[in-house]
């Protein structure tokens, strides 16, 4: 059990990035309450997780505020067999000028599903919590042909690059070889290497790899 309290002042910022996995018959709260007290603070509390076998998460999120602010309590859980996820939001706008969110997306997700979702760096929220103006370019993998040889389901993949000089950030991929094209974003994200660039590389077909050139298209639109 977690607990977790904090009182922002003026132009305060509190960024939490919670990463969790239970199994067996474990039970795990994450209990997080955040006041925001002072003109221009500001809160992201994110939790990431993972429930498998017969484990039980719950994750109480609770921001008030009581000046012209901002707070964002985010949940993202994915669920394996006979696991349980309870998301608890709670928010207080005590002022006219206090823009408080929250959003929840939890779903069950079978074994060989999860080694199709993979993720690196930096999303577009993460991003903006970090103080970096960014785009994003998302493509599903329907028009990939070998995707449609493999009769794959609707999968899709995410590129984030930074808005001022294109450079990629991160990607989240849900599609088939994914733990194996991962490796061109982190290649990618380590070289500096911006979407422009990307693009230019040769991608094979009829290939897997060849599904990040729609999200490369999609990222460089938003970039022009």
């Amino acid at each position: 059990e977690r607990k977790n309290y904090a009182e922002l002042k003026k132009n305060a910022r509190l960024v939490v990035k919670e990463r969790l996995m239970t199994h067996g018959s474990q039970n795990a709260v994450s209990d997080y309450v955040v006041e925001l007290k002072g003109e221009n603070s500001s809160a992201d509390v994110v939790s990431r997780s993972v429930a498998r076998d017969d484990s039980s998460q719950t994750f109480n999120a609770r921001i008030t505020g009581e000046a012209p602010c901002s707070g964002h309590t985010e949940c993202d859980a994915i669920i394996m067999d006979n696991a349980r996820v309870l998301a608890v939001p709670s928010l207080d706008a005590k002022n006219v000028d206090a823009a408080l969110v929250h959003e929840a997306a939890i779903g069950k997700i079978a074994g060989e599903q999860l080694t199709k979702l993979m993720s690196l760096g930096l999303t577009e929220k993460e991003a903006a919590a970090a103080g970096i103006s960014a785009v994003t370019g998302k493509a599903n993998t329907l028009s990939n042909a070998r995707s449609l040889i493999q009769e794959s389901e609707r999968e899709f993949i995410k590129i984030t690059a930074e808005k001022e000089s294109g450079r990629i950030l991160g990607a989240v991929m849900m599609c088939e070889r994914a733990t194996d094209l991962i490796q061109e974003m982190a290649a990618a994200v380590s070289s500096g290497m911006t979407v422009g660039q990307l693009l230019k590389v040769i991608h094979g077909h009829p290939t897997f790899a060849e599904a990040v050139v729609p999200a490369l298209e999609a990222a460089v639109k938003k970039l022009q």
